[in-house]
C-alpha cells in the first residue's frame, strides 16, 4: 500500500477474528534510489472479547481489560451478513467446483480457504478461483500458503448470482492420487451492518484486568440468508479515537459458547 505522511499513512486492519498470537513482519520499501525514513505504529486492541450464547436468545459481549491503567471505552455490535463453513476435498490434481447462491443484498463475499499445513508440501501451486454462471472470473487468490482469502466486491443487482467455487490443486507428483482436504469459511457481508441496541448501553470503564458485560437481543436477520449460513455480527470496540473490530457467526458451540 502507498504510503506518505499524516493522513496519507498506509493503514492495515487486522480483525480481530484474523489475528493470531505469533510473528508478524513488516516492510517499508523505498519507491526509487532515494532513501526514506519510515515509522511503523502498532495499535493493538486494549480489550480482549467473547461472545457468549444467553438465554431467551440473547448474546452476550464480555470485554476485559489488557491495560495496565483505566480505560473507557464504547462496544457497538450490528448484524453483517451470513457465515458458513464447510468442508472441501477432492482426489488428485482433478478440479473441484462448489457453486454457492450470493444472494443480491451482498455487497462482498470474502472465502477463507485452510488446507491443513502437513499436507501443503505435496503441492507446487494451488488455484482458488471465483466465477460467474457464465464462467467469468469474479476472482481469484492462488494460494501461497496453506491458507488464502478471496475478497470480492459486487457490483449492485436485484437478484441472487450463481457462482461457483474452483479448487485446482497442483501437486508436486502430477500422477498423484492423494485425497486432499481444507475447510471454506463463506461470509456475505451487506453494504452496512444494522445496529443491535443493547440494554446495558454501550459505555465501558475499565480498570486494570477488568471485565464488562453486554447483551444484546439479534432477533431476526434483516437479509434472508441462504441455508446453512448463521448470522455473522460485527463487534466495534472504540476507545481513545481509534476502532477495533471482531467479525463472529451467532452460532453457540457445546457449552454456549460462539466461536471468537
Amino acid at each position: 500500500i502507498p504510503g506518505g505522511a499524516d493522513s496519507a499513512a498506509a493503514v492495515f486492519d487486522v480483525d480481530g477474528s484474523d489475528a493470531r498470537q505469533g510473528h508478524y513482519e513488516a516492510d517499508a520499501v523505498a519507491p526509487s534510489s532515494s532513501a526514506l525514513t519510515a515509522r511503523i505504529a502498532i495499535d493493538p486492541a486494549p480489550i480482549s472479547l467473547r461472545a457468549l450464547a444467553g438465554r431467551r436468545d440473547t448474546v452476550q459481549a464480555v470485554v476485559t481489560s489488557l491495560e495496565d491503567s483505566v480505560i473507557t471505552g464504547r462496544l457497538r455490535v450490528g448484524l453483517l451478513g451470513g457465515r458458513r463453513l464447510v468442508e472441501v476435498g477432492g482426489p488428485g490434481s482433478a478440479d473441484v467446483a462448489f457453486p454457492i447462491e450470493i444472494p443480491a443484498w451482498t455487497h462482498r463475499l470474502v472465502l477463507d480457504l485452510e488446507l491443513d499445513p502437513a499436507q501443503w508440501p505435496r503441492f507446487t501451486d494451488f488455484g482458488f478461483t471465483l466465477l460467474d454462471a457464465g464462467g467469468h472470473i469474479l476472482g481469484k487468490s492462488p494460494l501461497n500458503y496453506a491458507t488464502a482469502r478471496l475478497d470480492v466486491e459486487l457490483p449492485a443487482r436485484s437478484t441472487a448470482l450463481e457462482a461457483t467455487v474452483v479448487f485446482s490443486p497442483g501437486y508436486a507428483e502430477a500422477s498423484r492420487l492423494d485425497q486432499w482436504a481444507g475447510r471454506l469459511t463463506l461470509r456475505l457481508e451487506a453494504s452496512r451492518s444494522v445496529a443491535l441496541a443493547s440494554p446495558d448501553g454501550d459505555e465501558f470503564h475499565l480498570p486494570p484486568g477488568g471485565t464488562a458485560a453486554f447483551r444484546v437481543v439479534p432477533g431476526a436477520t434483516p437479509w434472508p440468508l441462504p441455508g446453512g449460513f448463521a448470522p455473522l455480527a460485527l463487534f466495534v470496540g472504540e476507545s481513545g479515537g481509534i476502532e477495533w473490530t471482531w467479525e463472529i457467526p451467532l452460532i453457540a458451540r457445546a457449552g454456549g459458547s460462539l466461536p471468537h
